[in-house]
């Protein structure tokens, strides 16, 4: 616990000796990284954030602690964390080095609010950009509002930017009935978009819903309206931002109806999608037993669920058209790597027990990555944060699995079955892109750190 406290300490007065450079202009230490596009179920996914300078994201207290956890306390506590890149270091996004992270008065659980909306590391601080936060770290809140909240490392508030929601003004020309939760979320790398309802209209069985959405600009701070739209009904389950391009953006309502929307003038396009498809059904462009899986407008495609690969049906002709296989793994998975500046898909594995196979976006490079390591006795098996230049694995010996992590411990006179802390490995991009990984870092939970074996 000593050595735990003193790397905290060391951390805390890091991260108070960020200053700018003798160029005049700011150098920021932890930053996100630029271009890194994330739709509506990425955000929901993902647990980390590569940003500039490590990795940003959460992860379980046992596992950070390197403590072993009852089994009827699966799941476990969860902490939001930083990870070092250069020093190799994992902590709290806590500014207390001897807090006990038990409740939402400790920054690094309350951020847990915002799991389900925008956050990551810009300029050295966190941003979250929600309807809604929590009121202890973001202060007093104007209903009706969208806002950004930009944060310290140790959760104190340093800014925040609102946007009017009660402004909106509706296609008939008036001002919004009752602005609805902000439910989907989504950002280009450069931009974070919010879509919300006017839920005055939930009653209205004649269709023209109002819904908006609105762009918060990272490098400017700025909010605006990029347009308001009309739905067919308020049924929708789902609303998911799932394309950019420069100058249009996607997005696809409830798997019925595909919107192509004008970055600029906010003009837009609507697609009756179900009606498309089910005319291709018909006429055995699509699976007759599949159903609409995603909807892309900005493509121009509809894909349908199935197996053991996915039909893309075209909406201008509604036949089936061929999409390639790093293609269709961007709009299915969100298995990807960022390696010096390129994008990576995971793509289907000729052995995935063994090896990772990977397919570079721009050019389709097929990448091999070998699970395998320290000469057959471990192997790699889920990301659990990535950062710039690296990723950080849960790893096992070769042939087992979590359920052999299950140990027996007597805890307060009984038995007790309990899962073991995740044995984590640090490993650079630049080792295991050549196909194997030969330098792994491995965590040790009393210091917070990486270390190789001397």
């Amino acid at each position: 616990m000593k050595k735990r406290i003193f790397t905290l300490i060391c951390i805390c007065l890091l991260l108070g000796l960020l200053t700018s450079c003798g160029t005049g202009r700011v150098q920021y230490k932890y930053d996100r990284i630029p271009g890194i596009r994330l739709d509506f179920y990425d955000l929901r996914g993902l647990k980390s954030r590569p940003i500039k300078g490590g990795s940003f994201g959460m992860m379980l207290q046992n596992d950070f602690l390197g403590e072993d956890i009852p089994r009827d306390s699966w799941g476990g506590e969860v902490l939001f964390v930083l990870f070092d890149e250069e020093t190799k270091v994992l902590f709290p996004v806590c500014g207390d080095v001897t807090c006990l992270h038990e409740d939402n008065s400790c920054f690094a659980k309350a951020m847990l609010g915002a799991f389900t909306c925008y956050w990551n590391v810009s300029e050295d601080s966190i941003v979250v950009v929600s309807s809604s936060f929590s009121r202890e770290h973001a202060g007093e809140q104007t209903p009706y509002t969208a806002n950004a909240y930009y944060f310290s490392f140790d959760g104190t508030l340093l800014d925040s930017v609102s946007y009017d929601l009660t402004a909106l003004v509706r296609a008939d020309g008036e001002l919004i009935k009752s602005p609805g939760v902000i439910t989907s979320y989504a950002t280009d790398g450069e931009r974070v978009y919010l879509d919300l309802a006017d839920a005055g209209d939930i009653r209205n069985r004649d269709g023209g819903c109002n819904r908006w959405l609105i762009e918060y600009d990272l490098s400017t701070r700025q909010f605006r309206t990029v347009c308001n739209y009309l739905v067919p009904d308020m049924y929708a389950s789902f609303v998911n931002i799932c394309e950019f391009t420069e100058t249009h953006i996607g997005v696809e309502y409830d798997r019925r109806f595909g919107y192509c929307i004008d970055r600029t003038t906010g003009e837009y396009v609507e697609t009756d999608c179900t009606e498309i498809f089910t005319k291709a059904q018909s006429a055995g462009e699509a699976p007759s037993d599949g159903n609409i899986g995603l909807i892309l407008p900005i493509k121009g495609l509809i894909k349908s669920n199935g197996f053991p690969k996915s039909t893309f049906i075209s909406m201008d002709t509604g036949k089936a058209v061929e999409v390639s296989e790093v293609e269709s793994s961007s709009y299915t998975t969100i298995g990807s790597l960022y390696y010096e500046g390129e994008l990576y898909y995971d793509v289907m594995s000729p052995n995935h027990e063994k090896l990772w196979a990977y397919q570079r976006a721009e050019d389709e490079e097929p990448i091999l990555i070998s699970r395998i390591f320290e000469d057959g006795a471990y192997s790699l098996n889920s990301v659990m944060l990535e950062s710039e230049k690296g990723v950080i694995y849960q790893y096992y010996k070769v042939g087992e699995t979590y359920e052999d992590e299950q140990i027996i411990k007597e805890i307060n006179g009984r038995d007790v079955l309990c899962q073991k802390a995740a044995s984590l490995v640090y490993v650079e991009k630049s080792d295991m892109f050549d196909g194997t990984v030969d330098s792994p870092w491995y965590y040790d939970g009393e210091t917070g750190t990486f270390v190789r074996p001397e």
